[in-house]
């Protein structure tokens, strides 16, 4: 199985699980079994299956396993990892927050 199909499967797999579990959280009278976790146990449920699906994307995107991913920003100097993890969070705060706009407006 090529990187890039794995990556699709792990996407998919995980935003449909997310997704599921994100639509449980807000519609509790939708959950079936008879204990709604809630707190930290929630979080950790909805996290697992979101990191899974961030992690495919970006094997899908970059046709790299995660790991060879991992040595190659271990490799990078410190001020290009500063500058790098600082644009990827104020990217990835934007796209959240146009998503948010557009589907709650």
């Amino acid at each position: 199985m090529s990187i890039r199909l794995r990556g699709l499967v792990e996407a998919v797999i995980g935003a449909c699980v997310f997704g599921l579990l994100a639509f449980w959280s807000s519609h509790p009278g939708a959950y079936p079994l008879s204990y709604y976790p809630t707190g930290p146990v929630a979080a950790i449920l909805i996290g697992v299956p979101g990191m899974l699906a961030i992690v495919g994307v970006t094997e899908l995107l970059t046709g790299k396993p995660i790991t060879m991913l991992e040595a190659t920003w271990a490799a990078l100097p410190g001020w290009k990892k500063g500058l790098l993890g600082t644009l990827l969070v104020i990217g990835g705060g934007t796209v959240a927050f146009a998503i948010v706009g557009v589907f709650v407006s």
